[in-house]
């Protein structure tokens, strides 16, 4: 019989896959005059819909465009049938005026009254934090016929090879949920930009009738109401009250945590290339660090990660046009894992966090960007951030940031990972690390580094194992002294940014200290030990910080 070969469809495959919903959603949907195959169909649909929103904007109330071509191809040429039904009771709004001309589509969002069934009542007793003890579990988990068409059988391979790994696995799936409800838990507004962190001249708002206009920033601050903050959400700015901001957000995160647990606790897998950048998708990928961190905890797993992979890429690629000492300035920061907390401590922004935010948003945005965020940055990087320009310019801006990860997905997928693959170890790829066992991690590493070295490519790799974490520099062992002062000091930047417009007597709360600490320290250091060590954590307290770190790292096994 003749084999088919790599790159050729097999036929369509039928298996069971599983969503976690609102329950009102649920009961609402199997309640519509439909086929069971159709209810299949809008089960998948209404999934579709909070994955897109929450990936897209973070926000599970936003709507996201749905070409009719996409449909068709997921579903079939009778969507519109259920589709309608869905519309015309009001679980799903449609918006916007579809122009072939303009290519522009229909944008759809499931009504924004379920997923406020998942926020948590807010008062006086109660700050908004999720209890699993205490209240009724607000999503329902449940399965549905699913149609994978015409899977390829180059993605059946890297399919094949997750599946096999995944099942020598021993996951306790509980305890995966509570450690998604204490990150829920502790999500505070620090975590985001507000109020004179914001940098524009103006700011583009959206009005209760859905209409955009733009407010001058500190005319904007000056006027708001006693409670209220301006915070950047993703690429939007919004006036909110903090605590009913966060209790949105945290609806949101339960959804999408709860969804990629449950996923993997029923073994519906998805591993597949991604077409337009030639990434490998998976499970893991679509997964909060945190939760991966805590897998690779229960099965003695090592996470090789590449620092500030795509800048990294990028400065490799500048090496050809630049020679200037911003670009040198770039470099430096990239290859020692710098560059975030760098951008962070120039603009005044609290946190690395919001430095790799804005970093990210600015240099893949339109060349046309002309944001104080762009400005900021081009005066810290000005021929870096021309040459970007540039680039955009003459190849399309989305081809920028595409370039990038198709040269990432190429290293990591094509070479590094074949190679451990050909060489019958476990591994599981997330976009610029891999997985490995314990036993496995020097000879993975060494093929990394053998792959970098083909590419001339300066780095810094992140090892982080259950038992500690160190760092391995381009043409080096472990991290040396030097780099453990660097180091230092690089935390020491993240912390004075916390007290940047805070007041002389202002100290770091617990969940500062765990964003500090990367959260290594939660669910082991008891919190009233965290709430007596952070009264001496103010403005000047950064030696009595790291002096504890030094302690907390002998007692809890940690290293720094």
């Amino acid at each position: 019989m003749k084999r088919k070969t790599a790159g050729q469809k097999r036929p369509k495959i039928t298996r069971t896959s599983y969503v976690s919903l609102p329950k009102e959603l649920v009961s609402d949907i199997t309640q519509l005059p439909l086929t069971k195959t159709q209810i299949s169909h809008s089960i998948k649909f209404v999934g579709i819909l909070y994955r897109d929103s929450i990936e897209e904007h973070w926000d599970a109330t936003q709507p996201t465009p749905k070409p009719q071509a996409y449909l068709t191809k997921t579903f079939d040429d009778k969507y519109y049938q259920w589709l309608n039904v869905l519309i015309d009771t009001g679980i799903v709004i449609r918006s916007g005026t579809p122009s072939q001309m303009n290519h522009l589509c229909y944008q759809y969002v499931v009504n924004p009254k379920y997923h406020s069934s998942l926020v948590y009542p807010i008062s006086k007793k109660s700050f908004n934090v999720l209890c699993k003890e205490k209240s009724p579990e607000p999503l329902l988990t449940l399965g549905y016929k699913d149609i994978i068409k015409n899977e390829d059988l180059v993605d059946l391979t890297y399919y094949n090879w997750f599946k096999k790994d995944f099942e020598t696995l021993t996951i306790d799936y509980d305890l995966l949920q509570e450690i998604a409800i204490n990150l829920i838990n502790n999500i505070t507004i620090d975590e985001f930009i507000v109020d004179r962190e914001v940098l524009p001249h103006s700011v583009k708002l959206k009005g209760a009738n859905g209409r955009e206009i733009y407010r001058n920033t500190e005319k904007l601050i000056a006027s708001l109401s006693e409670g209220q903050c301006l915070v950047k959400d993703k690429s939007c700015f919004k006036v909110v009250v903090p605590e009913t901001f966060l209790a949105e957000k945290k609806a949101t995160m339960l959804l999408y945590y709860t969804n990629s647990i449950e996923r993997l606790r029923n073994n519906c897998l998805s591993v597949k290339r991604n077409t337009t950048n030639n990434r490998l998708d998976s499970n893991f990928t679509n997964m909060v660090s945190e939760l991966v961190d805590e897998i690779c905890r229960q099965n003695n797993l090592v996470q090789i990660d590449l620092s500030n992979s795509q800048f990294a890429l990028l400065t490799n690629l500048l090496e050809k046009h630049l020679e200037t000492y911003d670009f040198k300035l770039f470099k430096q920061l990239t290859s020692v894992g710098q560059l975030y907390a760098y951008i962070a401590k120039e603009i005044g922004l609290k946190n690395i966090k919001n430095g790799k935010q804005l970093l990210f948003e600015v240099l893949f945005s339109s060349h046309r960007n002309n944001s104080t965020f762009k400005k900021k940055i081009k005066e810290l990087f000005p021929s870096v951030v021309g040459w970007i320009d540039q680039y955009k310019k003459e190849h399309g801006d989305a081809k920028f940031s595409v370039m990038l990860q198709l040269t990432e997905s190429e290293l990591f997928v094509d070479r590094i990972l074949k190679r451990i693959k050909k060489a019958k170890m476990l591994c599981f790829s997330k976009h610029d690390s891999m997985i490995v066992r314990s036993e496995d991690l020097d000879q993975a590493v060494q093929i990394m580094q053998e792959e970098f070295a083909k590419d001339g490519l300066l780095y810094r790799l992140k090892v982080t194992s259950p038992e500690m974490e160190y760092f391995i520099q381009s043409g080096d062992g472990n991290v040396n002294t030097e780099q453990a002062d660097e180091q230092k000091e690089l935390l020491r930047t993240s912390y004075s940014g916390y007290f940047t417009y805070m007041s002389p007597t202002y100290t770091l709360t617990p969940a500062q200290f765990h964003e500090l600490t990367d959260r290594k320290f939660l669910g082991t250091l008891p919190i009233t030990e965290i709430l007596v060590k952070v009264q001496y954590y103010d403005k000047n307290g950064f030696n009595y910080f790291w002096s504890d770190l030094q302690s907390f790292h002998t007692n809890y096994n940690k290293t720094y």
